[in-house]
């Protein structure tokens, strides 16, 4: 197998703990030893932290994407306009360590997707990059809280319900409700949830196709300018509930990224969402324990089997599927685990699918790349020449 790696350099406008040469040493390093077909890097602006490292990957015959969050770690620019809840108040961030803020902001509006387009414009666009990774391009999730999770009622994405047959303020009156039992899904249709109640249905069903729409604008932006385009999504059995509809994202993605990140405890990690929203729905009356392990025929959300389940879903994605694991130590977040990495290849490997090292190589253990490295020189693949 070849690999996809990724790797985080700061945020936006944070001062990245990498120097240019310390990028290029380290990444070099990883390419060494395992064969690497593609770099995912960011989001810190600084735009001098990626040139020689794009040489060398182009030298190597290799392609390298810029991570560029969407509706996500954008609040240090003045115009994002954050997300609002239905209660009418701006959303909180999830309470996590590093440069990741989780504030999201509105999908619908035009600023926020012009504000992603600059961003790239003054941080990516003058490197010769030759692919966008689109991130949080999705709602919160309940991390955030569960006003939060249930994503935004500012004016125009009341609008945007509308335009869609949805009655915005009977949504609000049941979300308001104390019970609301309505929240646990009756079906798994594809990769998308199904709900008993019509009402709540078609709301989940907009909610999608306004993150769809958004992300569609995104990607002809940028494949208009000669960009390949990957997406990061939540891992499926998450996916829908932050609307994320991964078959029709996979219309026009050339690659998409899920996150199964299930040795994570932070948004995006499988134990962390399953936990956050058994919490907040149990504490609105909406029984959810075992109803997503049911739906997917499986006995542990974190388990094998559910990797297995979801990998399989995943084959009906439109483009090309690269599963997502965490390979590096993030204290308090994430303790790297060759084994844990190795195992998890193997399943990618029999499903048929594409795998990404992340979310960050720049601090993966040297033990768990070893592990890896064991792993291909096992069941095959071949590393680059290292670099003279």
């Amino acid at each position: 197998m070849e690999y996809i790696i990724q790797a985080f350099t700061g945020g936006y406008k944070s001062k990245s703990p990498w120097t240019p040469r310390e990028v290029l040493t380290r990444i070099s390093s990883v390419m060494d030893i395992l064969p690497v077909r593609s770099v995912i890097i960011g989001w810190n602006g600084r735009t001098e932290l990626y040139y020689p490292l794009i040489d060398e990957v182009h030298r190597r015959g290799k392609k390298i994407f810029a991570w560029l969050p969407v509706f996500s770690e954008m609040s240090a620019f003045d115009e994002a306009f954050r997300a609002v809840d239905f209660a009418g108040a701006s959303h909180g961030g999830a309470k996590v360590s590093g440069d990741d803020d989780f504030l999201f902001l509105c999908p619908s509006r035009r600023q926020n997707i012009e504000l992603a387009i600059r961003v790239y414009k003054d941080c990516f666009a003058k490197s010769d990059f030759d692919g966008i990774f689109l991130d949080k391009i999705r709602y919160a999730s309940f991390g955030n809280g569960f006003n939060a999770a249930m994503g935004c009622f500012c004016g125009e994405c009341r609008r945007e319900y509308q335009k869609r047959g949805i009655d915005h303020e009977k949504i609000i009156a049941l979300l308001g409700g104390e019970e609301k039992p309505f929240l646990s899904p009756a079906a798994l249709e594809g990769m998308r949830y199904r709900f008993d109640d019509p009402l709540i249905d078609g709301f989940f069903r907009a909610r999608a196709d306004i993150i769809s729409s958004s992300v569609f604008e995104l990607t002809d932006w940028f494949k208009g300018r000669g960009l390949a385009v990957g997406l990061d999504v939540y891992a499926p059995v998450f996916a829908y509930y932050v609307g994320q509809d991964i078959s029709a994202l996979s219309q026009k993605a050339d690659f998409i990224k899920p996150m199964m990140y299930r040795i994570t405890d932070a948004p995006a990690g499988v134990p962390y969402e399953h936990r956050r929203m058994r919490q907040e729905l149990g504490a609105c009356g909406c029984g959810i324990d075992g109803r997503l392990e049911g739906l997917w025929g499986v006995d542990d959300i974190c388990g094998d089997s559910a990797f297995r389940a979801q990998a399989e879903g995943l084959k009906q994605a439109r483009c090309e599927i690269n599963i997502g694991i965490e390979v590096n130590d993030k204290p308090g977040i994430c303790v790297s685990d060759g084994a844990y990495a190795a195992g998890t290849i193997d399943m990618i490997d029999k499903s048929g699918l594409g795998c990404v090292l992340s979310w960050d190589v720049l601090s993966a253990p040297e033990a768990t790349l070893r592990a890896i490295a064991e792993h291909n020189a096992i069941y095959g693949g071949i590393a680059d020449e290292p670099a003279e």
